[in-house]
């Protein structure tokens, strides 16, 4: 898949819990399960997977919180027309 048909479509694949690869930014990202949360938990983690930038992990109580949280001073939640090679 190379691009997101709507919110609501990005958003159902992160509830289902896919691990989501995508472009956002000129920039590449994972959000996928809370690694450390328990099973079936609502906790998601964004990563970056970017060579210069691996230590970056923001972790979210669901998904909610992540499509709130703002990258490069733009909210996830209002920027998705923007996000591009989506894989999952």
């Amino acid at each position: 898949m190379d691009n997101l048909d709507s919110l609501k479509q990005f958003q159902e694949l992160i509830e289902i819990g896919y691990e989501v690869q995508f472009k956002l930014n000129n920039k590449r990202w994972l959000v996928e399960p809370d690694q450390d949360a328990p099973e079936f938990s609502e906790k998601r983690q964004l990563i970056s997977t970017e060579a210069d930038n691996l230590d970056f992990i923001k972790k979210f109580k669901d998904t909610s919180e992540f499509l709130n949280y703002s990258i490069c001073g733009k909210v996830i939640k209002d920027s998705w027309k923007e996000i591009t090679d989506i894989d999952y």
